[in-house]
């Protein structure tokens, strides 16, 4: 069980391990909203996106 929970963990600093991903999800914190103004809103480059939502898994569990 131990073990599993420090997977969880490390899962949970990996995604948030970079500060606009950090900014994403306080974003996110009230509620879904479109990449589109989520972009706009952080004043992140379209390239970028991908690589910072990927990281992020929203689990239901959380």
């Amino acid at each position: 069980m131990e073990d599993s929970l420090h997977r969880f963990k490390a899962d949970l600093f990996r995604a948030l391990g970079h500060p606009t991903r950090i900014a994403i999800v306080e974003a996110l914190r009230d509620g879904e909203m479109p990449a589109g103004k989520l972009i706009y809103e952080l004043a992140l480059e379209q390239a970028n996106p991908g690589w910072l939502y990927s990281g992020i898994c929203l689990n239901s569990a959380w």
